[in-house]
């Protein structure tokens, strides 16, 4: 298959799921979680712009997950880690939460050692991400 071709498919594959997303409601969802957040924000006298901005980014998450494997197991990684911090849980060994179990004992002894590192890397990413948007709300509770 030509690149004309695939590029062609993997256009028809978006405008599908973009059409899927305003079907079924996605969008609908979205905006009423945003304006009662917005509105909430105003209530508490705060900059609903952290608040825009929070839902624009969740947005983008969300889609590259729909489209792409590697987006949606790091967004799955990123659920887990939220979920921890939500709890307010320090992570002692973030590997271990992050570790895919089965994967890592297939590996030998140096492509354990890079995943590892790799987890290490992924779990600060994530956290900051965490961080970042939790600043963006600043207190403002949303709906999932």
């Amino acid at each position: 298959m030509g690149k004309s071709a695939r590029t062609k498919d993997e256009l028809k594959q978006l405008a599908a799921d973009a059409k899927a997303r305003m079907t079924k409601g996605y969008w609908d969802k979205v905006k009423k979680s945003r304006d009662a957040a917005v509105d909430e924000a105003v209530r508490q006298g705060k900059d609903p712009q952290g608040v825009v901005r929070y839902f624009s980014e969740r947005c983008t998450h969300e889609i590259a997950a729909m489209r792409n494997e590697i987006d949606r197991r790091e967004e799955e990684l990123y659920q887990k880690v939220k979920a921890v911090l939500d709890r307010g849980e320090e992570v002692a060994n973030p590997t271990a939460l992050l570790m895919d179990r089965e994967y890592m004992n297939r590996l030998s002894d140096s492509e354990r050692q890079r995943y590892l590192f790799s987890l290490m890397n992924k779990y600060g990413d994530l956290k900051r991400r965490y961080e970042h948007e939790k600043q963006l709300l600043d207190g403002i509770r949303v709906a999932e």
